[in-house]
């Protein structure tokens, strides 16, 4: 399933108790720091970016489950039936062990293949040497711990590379708390942090309490040990401590104002970004009359991909879509079977002619000749979906080039198609 990129507005009311879970958890934390009752860092961000949607979720009641997504991570409801009050109905997903692992998780033990992120876990996303991405992170996992009882003065750069920086040691953070179940330790500010104590609303009121009633609750556990990193910052190079759990990374940046030293990642946006956004897909490229215009594509070139196609997803980004590839060409139509976002078909020759612009409705159940069939007028070699009128509001037209050999070279590199993941 991919998720489409809603931008929200977020007023700020008169706080008051609300049904909505996801609602009450952002409320509980960054309310305060929204309506300035606070100066801290935020633990979700100041408000999603993408509406509450459905994810598909193989052990969850119906194989799916509600979630929204915020900067800093994902909410996900667990207990929509039930134990309303309960800690853990709301909880962040294991995003930063997914990006490490290039595994989305899909169930309990149900997982699909995208190939680890090379975005930076902290800092300037821009090209940066020293900056760690989460590929770096994942290296690190085995290394041992950094000496108890001394200040933390290891250093890591983005190829995993470990050195060591006495001047470090001014800041004087120390590993704190051993965690067995990673047999990892949680740098003393990370830690203090984690079982802080502040402003928060409670049902509506302003009160004062644990930010985390759980320290692990919002980050899980530490994936490895806390590392000093020289990134770039808002466009300027600076020591930062990073350490990575779960569910969240945390960073330490000592020049920060009080409040803001310790900060939560912007992993909801980088797991976004690497899950559904067009990072790491092939660009095809449309010459009309009057531009070039690019698509992302994701590549269907084995029956089991073109059988499912984009069948079972909900939305799609506005730029990306997927081809499906032959080795000759055909005749046959493509039909809307389980397909629940309504589509643009292009059906494209040999040399890469568009040769005909079809619109396929979304799948409608209801109707007696369910699933509709959408068969052109010509033999073709390949087709690409998109979203709903994109060729149309691109200016494309039928008898325009369009370029597929970045994702022909490509291909699907043997990519399970979702219906096999899930079980459909």
């Amino acid at each position: 399933m991919v998720l489409m990129l809603i931008t929200c507005t977020r007023g700020l009311p008169e706080p008051q108790q609300t049904d909505d879970p996801f609602e009450r958890t952002w409320e509980r934390t960054d309310r305060p720091v929204a309506s300035g009752d606070v100066s801290r860092t935020w633990m979700w961000g100041p408000e999603a970016f993408t509406e509450a949607v459905i994810e598909p979720y193989l052990d969850a009641p119906g194989g799916e489950r509600r979630v929204q997504y915020y900067d800093k991570s994902r909410m996900e409801l667990n207990n929509s039936d039930g134990e309303a009050d309960s800690l853990w109905n709301v909880t962040n997903g294991l995003l930063v062990v997914e990006m490490m692992s290039g595994n989305v998780q899909l169930g309990d033990n149900t997982f699909e293949h995208r190939g680890p992120t090379f975005v930076y876990a902290a800092g300037d996303q821009v090209d940066d040497p020293e900056s760690p991405t989460y590929l770096t992170i994942a290296q690190l996992q085995g290394r041992p711990q950094n000496p108890a009882g001394e200040p933390i003065i290891a250093t890591v750069n983005r190829n995993a590379g470990i050195d060591t920086n006495p001047d470090l040691a001014q800041y004087d953070v120390r590993p704190a708390a051993v965690v067995e179940e990673t047999d990892h330790a949680v740098a003393s500010v990370f830690w203090d942090f984690m079982n802080s104590q502040g402003e928060i609303y409670d049902d509506g009121d302003l009160t004062t309490g644990k930010l985390f009633e759980n320290p692990f609750y919002a980050t899980g556990y530490p994936l490895t040990e806390a590392y000093w990193a020289h990134i770039q910052l808002d466009g300027v190079k600076t020591w930062v401590l990073l350490q990575c759990f779960e569910r969240r990374c945390l960073t330490f940046t000592p020049d920060n104002p009080d409040g803001w030293q310790v900060e939560a990642g912007n992993v909801g946006q980088h797991y976004y970004e690497w899950r559904y956004e067009a990072a790491g897909l092939p660009q095809v490229t449309v010459t009309t009359t009057a531009r070039e215009v690019p698509l992302f594509v994701q590549v269907a070139d084995t029956s089991d991909l073109r059988r499912c196609g984009l069948m079972h997803r909900f939305s799609m980004p506005e730029n990306q879509g997927m081809l499906f590839v032959h080795t000759s060409d055909q005749n046959g139509g493509f039909w809307n079977r389980n397909t629940e976002i309504p589509l643009q078909l292009a059906w494209i020759s040999a040399d890469g002619t568009i040769l005909e612009l079809t619109d396929m409705a979304a799948a409608d159940r209801s109707l007696p000749d369910y699933p509709i069939s959408y068969t052109p007028s010509v033999s073709y070699r390949y087709v690409i979906e998109a979203n709903a009128g994109w060729f149309t509001n691109n200016g494309v037209e039928v008898g325009d080039q369009i370029d597929l050999s970045e994702a022909l070279a490509r291909g699907s590199s043997d990519t399970a198609s979702l219906c096999e993941t899930m079980g459909y």
